[in-house]
């Protein structure tokens, strides 16, 4: 029988009942459908990037596959669904199994550094404005902001864990002599800001909504897949629970914390998540706080299907519209204005390229993908993350998606 590949997307009514009820079998449930027309369910799996799962399945022939796939668009629980019959690309399938085979093995086999904010290395960048800063690249350890005013402070991430919370606020008590403080997160994800419930009695707590709606339905899927696929790592999330800000806005808005030092928070979201925010500090220089959506030295993570590489690059030209002195990205080290110009530069490389390639003909999607990622990391052979400037690339091949 001939192999079929469907992909697909939840919609966020199934993701909400996948978090109330983890037990249900997804995977029976396709593997009984499948059966039902003759065929045999080979994999079922969740998956990053611009779907959210993955099956593929032995089938008769393309009506059959096509029959499952109506079957499934027909249960109203996904969005989007993609089909294609994945004979000639079965070579291509077995590199990737082999890869995330060697990756799996590698992560067992290796101790990961243990992601503990050293709340030491904090560094003064400018009039009110700390940074403990993420200097050595180490996974889930973010850049973390506290700015100081005269009459409240705000801290900026809180890093993975509960403890790295405690050990945040500790440091922004010392800095701020007893005035209110308030917390936020760039955005929903584990190393940003899992944790804050054990410092959320002594602090008050702002997101944009978009933010908290995220994190209220995505928070915890990724909690459990942080816990089961980084064993190691797991103890740090002892304790995690998601509570609900104190103040949320939508569109902007802007805080003065006294001296001088105003922030101003904006929704920056579609990018690498759906909730991304932007911080600029303004007071004797302007700071950015850009979140994930700004890395140094790394390429960005289109981590699901709400991340897409058009909206990512609008949002860094809007941060480049701010104007800012000084630039701290989410991970890696604090800069100028380079920062956003060395983001903005990879991704219209890879919009440009891919619209020119598209338009001359002559190219597969597929060759388009494969032209395009060549080019990309040829602009910075040395970055991180370089399975991630593909992805970048993958996520404008048609049909391409704002």
């Amino acid at each position: 029988m001939t192999h079929y590949l469907v992909r697909f997307s939840y919609v966020s009514r199934s993701i909400k009942s996948m978090v109330s009820q983890p037990g249900v079998d997804h995977a029976g449930q396709a593997s009984a459908m499948v059966a039902s027309v003759g065929g045999k369910l080979l994999g079922y799996w969740y998956a990053f990037g611009e779907f959210d799962g993955v099956v593929l399945m032995e089938a008769p022939d393309s009506s059959t596959a096509a029959s499952v796939a109506m079957a499934i668009g027909g249960t109203g629980e996904v969005s989007r669904l993609s089909r294609r019959c994945a004979r000639r690309r079965r070579p291509r399938i077995c590199r990737l199994a082999r890869q995330k085979d060697e990756a799996a093995m590698s992560v067992q086999t290796s101790q990961p550094k243990a992601p503990v904010i050293d709340t030491g290395a904090i560094t003064q960048i400018t009039d009110g404005v700390w940074v403990i800063p993420d200097t050595d690249h180490t996974p889930m350890v973010p850049n973390v902001g506290i700015v100081t005013g005269d009459r409240a402070a705000l801290v900026i991430d809180t890093g993975f864990g509960p403890d790295n919370a405690r050990a945040v606020i500790e440091q922004a008590r010392r800095l701020s002599d007893g005035r209110p403080l308030f917390v936020t997160h760039t955005h929903c994800h584990p190393e940003h800001g899992y944790g804050a419930n054990a410092i959320s009695a002594d602090v008050t707590i702002l997101y944009n909504e978009a933010q908290w709606d995220e994190l209220e339905v995505k928070g915890p899927i990724l909690l459990q897949m942080f816990r089961k696929q980084l064993p190691a790592l797991a103890p740090f999330l002892d304790g995690v629970e998601f509570v609900r800000p104190q103040l949320a806005y939508t569109g902007s808005m802007t805080m003065d914390l006294g001296g001088g030092l105003t922030v101003e928070f904006r929704e920056f979201g579609g990018g690498h998540s759906l909730g991304d925010q932007g911080i600029l500090v303004r007071g004797g220089a302007s700071v950015l706080f850009t979140g994930d959506l700004v890395e140094e030295g790394t390429f960005g993570v289109l981590g699901d299907s709400d991340s897409h590489t058009a909206a990512w690059l609008d949002r860094v030209k809007r941060f480049e519209q701010l104007d800012p002195d000084l630039v701290v990205p989410g991970h890696g080290h604090p800069g100028g204005p380079e920062r956003l110009t060395d983001y903005r530069a990879y991704l219209e490389l890879a919009t440009r390229r891919v619209a020119e390639l598209r338009a001359a003909g002559g190219l597969s999607e597929a060759g388009i993908v494969d032209r395009v990622s060549t080019e990309v990391l040829a602009l910075q052979p040395a970055w991180q993350n370089q399975m991630w400037a593909r992805k970048a690339v993958e996520d404008l091949t048609w049909p391409a998606r704002a």
